[in-house]
């Protein structure tokens, strides 16, 4: 039976696989209450009905696809380098622990985040134009 949290999820970190991603979400106080293995295919259904929230996703080659998608439910989505994440795993390395160590370092504002590339204000900065008034 599963069980049910009085608390909202703040936080989410995401471990993508090739099928599979991994969900950890963390509450205000930073503890676990959820912990979730999704189909690929099914993320945006899972997401569609948490209120928009902080989504750390860790980068890789299948993400973008999957950040989009996020963005259009309104979430704040960003994309982790792993190598910014390690800090935070604990112990030995499995998905979901790669999943809550994503979480706590978007949480904490770790490294330099990547929004979406898609957005025409990101490429702009990126490129070092200013955007008009």
């Amino acid at each position: 039976m599963p069980r049910k949290f009085n608390t909202a999820v703040v936080t989410i970190g995401i471990d993508p696989g090739k099928n599979t991603l991994h969900l950890v979400g963390l509450d205000a106080r930073g503890e676990i209450v959820l912990r979730e293995k999704v189909a690929r295919t099914k993320i945006v259904s899972r997401l569609a009905n948490v209120p928009p929230c902080l989504i750390g996703i860790e980068a890789g080659m299948g993400t973008h696809y999957v950040t989009r998608e996020l963005l259009a439910l309104d979430h704040d989505v960003r994309q982790v380098l792993p190598v910014y994440a390690k800090p935070f795993r604990q112990a030995h390395k499995n998905d979901f622990r790669d999943a809550h160590a994503v979480a706590e370092a978007v949480a904490n504002g770790v490294g330099p985040l990547r929004t979406h590339a898609g957005d025409a204000h990101g490429v702009s900065e990126a490129i070092g134009e200013s955007t008009p008034a």
